[in-house]
């Protein structure tokens, strides 16, 4: 198990390291964006987790999404690594994220939870959730009656 878990990690570590390839920006982001449920994992440049429920994921081309954890996830904050493991080359919502934890003997896994839908943003309110200012977002597109 320490060894999986090892090798996990440093898969996560080495995939995170990789240089990407620059994007333009993404045109498919309209007024009123629709939530996205994956995402591909070579189009993110970083994350920035806000709080236990809210990470932003930052893309090469300038895009930025908000995804809404469903549930906390203990321990989940700006100084704590989380890792993720997929199939595929998308991360999405189906998937789920596991939080890091060091407690000085090196990384151990912590809580775990499900991603949320990736909700498109804009800079400013990406920068107003860094500051730990509350922001109105639509979490899914409201039909009209």
């Amino acid at each position: 198990m320490k060894t999986l878990f090892a090798t996990a990690l440093g898969t996560a570590v080495t995939l995170g390291m990789l240089a990407a390839p620059v994007y333009a920006a993404d045109t498919e982001v309209a007024p009123n964006p629709e939530p996205k449920s994956c995402l591909d994992l070579n189009r993110i440049d970083y994350t920035h987790v806000v709080d236990d429920q809210n990470i932003l994921f930052y893309m090469y081309g300038g895009n930025i999404y908000l995804n809404r954890l469903p549930h906390p996830a203990s321990g989940l904050d700006r100084h704590q690594p989380f890792m993720y493991r997929t199939s595929v080359s998308r991360l999405c919502n189906s998937d789920i994220i596991t939080v890091l934890e060091d407690w000085g003997f090196g990384f151990t896994p912590g809580a775990s939870t499900t991603l949320g839908k990736f909700l498109p943003i804009d800079a400013e309110s990406a920068n107003s959730l860094r500051r730990g200012e509350p922001i109105k977002v639509q979490a899914e597109p409201i039909e009209p009656k």
